[in-house]
């Protein structure tokens, strides 16, 4: 209820569960004492609780048990995160790649000169995770301005089926009723419209012609 993650479940094929999260990380500010920032209000919420500790490092501790829970309930995870924090050095990353957390970015362009996500920043602070049973096509940045926001907007293509399953591929026979040759009256209405279905279709004559066409 602190509002520091939100997230929408759907359900695919077979029971497929796939999890999009969108997390916002609190900022550790010069100032912590600071009133009406991001950090103070979880931070006099666990004051309240008499807890003192960080409400970062809180953050990261039930987020990550979060996700660990969902994956334990084999739930495919989406996470779209501003971690506030160099995305290619922090703990968190850390912790998330423990669980088995992936950043698509990180792995096309690796951790060398990745752009600064706030528009006032000189770090990528925003990122994309994802876990290791999705695939994805295509991932990366647009420009600033690009998007709402004072941040870069991030973008992954993800392969369906991968997210949500594929449904298999089955033969559909047909049904039909079977004909019972010792019933007189079924038998003659069965042969007069095989009749009629081989006359329209011209089968004697093209049978005649098949077996006129035959060289010894």
């Amino acid at each position: 209820g602190l509002g520091r993650w939100s997230w929408i479940r759907v359900t695919g094929i077979y029971g497929i569960k796939a999890r999009i999260v969108t997390a916002y990380q609190p900022h550790i500010t010069r100032d912590l004492n600071k009133c009406g920032t991001v950090y103070q209000q979880p931070k006099q919420y666990w004051m309240s609780q008499d807890s003192d500790k960080c409400p970062v490092e809180l953050f990261r501790k039930h987020l990550i048990a979060k996700i660990t829970k969902w994956r334990n309930q084999r739930e495919k995870i989406v996470l779209l995160i501003d971690c506030n924090e160099d995305i290619r050095y922090s703990k968190l990353s850390e912790l998330l790649q423990e669980i088995g957390m992936i950043s698509p970015i990180i792995q096309k362009f690796g951790q060398g000169d990745l752009p600064p996500t706030y528009h006032r920043g000189r770090e990528p602070i925003d990122n994309i995770y994802i876990s290791h049973d999705i695939a994805f096509t295509r991932t990366g940045y647009l420009e600033f301005g690009d998007g709402p926001g004072d941040h870069r907007a991030l973008y992954i293509d993800i392969h369906k089926p991968s997210l949500v399953g594929e449904p298999i591929h089955t033969i559909n026979r047909l049904l039909g009723r079977r004909l019972i040759s010792t019933n007189h009256k079924v038998a003659t209405k069965f042969n007069q419209l095989f009749s009629k279905f081989l006359e329209r279709h011209n089968i004697f004559e093209r049978m005649n012609k098949l077996d006129n066409s035959c060289v010894d």
